[in-house]
Parts: structure tokens; C-alpha cells; sequence
């Protein structure tokens, strides 16, 4: 499992480990970790609740994505 992040100035942080807080932490010299959240909102524009995005990490707003493999169905032909 990898992740990536992305920084608020658009900088991107391949991470080749399936714990993406821990090395992130160790890329940039840090121990302490800020979680970062979005509203999540209906239909309608009403929150209705929080979900984790990402990380605040020296300074940086880094938003985490998890890459999976994108294949495309193989279909035959008769």
C-alpha cells in the first residue's frame, strides 16, 4: 500500500511505506503531528460531519492520498 501527499504550495511527498504519518514525520524531523479535517456536507450544503485529510507537519498542510493500482476490465471478444 503507498500514499502521497501534497503540500498547500503543491509539492508532492511520495511515500513508500504503509504508514504514511510515521514517515512523514521522519522526512521532516518531527515527533508531533497535527491532524488535518474537512466538513462533510449533504445535498443540501448541511454538515454533517468531520473526516481526516491529512496532516499538519512543520509548517506544511499536507493532504494524503492512497494510490491503488487502476486496471481497466479485460473484456473478450467471441
Amino acid at each position: 500500500m503507498k500514499f502521497i501527499a501534497f503540500d498547500q504550495w503543491g509539492s508532492s511527498y511520495k511515500l513508500k511505506t504503509a504508514h504514511p504519518r510515521k514517515e512523514l514525520c521522519e522526512l521532516f524531523g518531527r515527533q508531533h503531528v497535527g491532524k488535518m479535517y474537512v466538513d462533510k456536507v449533504d445535498k443540501e450544503g448541511k454538515i454533517i460531519g468531520s473526516q481526516h485529510v491529512g496532516y499538519i507537519i512543520a509548517g506544511h498542510w499536507l493532504t494524503v492520498y492512497k494510490l491503488s493500482p487502476f486496471q481497466q476490465p479485460h473484456y473478450h471478444s467471441i
